[in-house]
């Protein structure tokens, strides 16, 4: 036995589709930074394991990673994420065990 439609129930139908698409697409907040690279001491070595690495926003901490083999955000993904739609072009700033070493103008989707 196969479903019939009438013209109402596909218009309904369709409409319902269109109208949950518009509503996943407007939920959708910023979408995050992603930022990888190494750690190295003033003597170009690489830094030990479990060294900390922040990002800051409005002096805020974000997020928060580790060393691990001179390198941080491969073997734990290190995101800056962006909750609430707002951290369009603001300054990351990173920090390496409390001293400031970089910074990045947050763009959404950027990596």
């Amino acid at each position: 036995m196969g479903i019939k439609f009438l013209r109402g129930d596909v218009a309904l139908v369709v409409i319902v589709t269109i109208f949950l698409a518009c509503a996943l697409v407007s939920a959708q907040l910023g979408i995050p930074n992603q930022f990888w690279g190494s750690v190295k001491d003033s003597d170009g070595d690489s830094a030990p394991d479990g060294i900390l690495v922040i990002a800051k926003i409005n002096n805020q901490d974000v997020a928060a990673t580790t060393t691990r083999n001179g390198f941080y955000g491969y073997s734990s993904i290190f995101y800056v994420q962006d909750p609430n739609g707002n951290r369009q072009d603001r300054t990351i700033e990173f920090f390496v065990n409390n001293i400031k070493v970089a910074e990045h103008t947050f763009s959404n989707g950027d990596t």
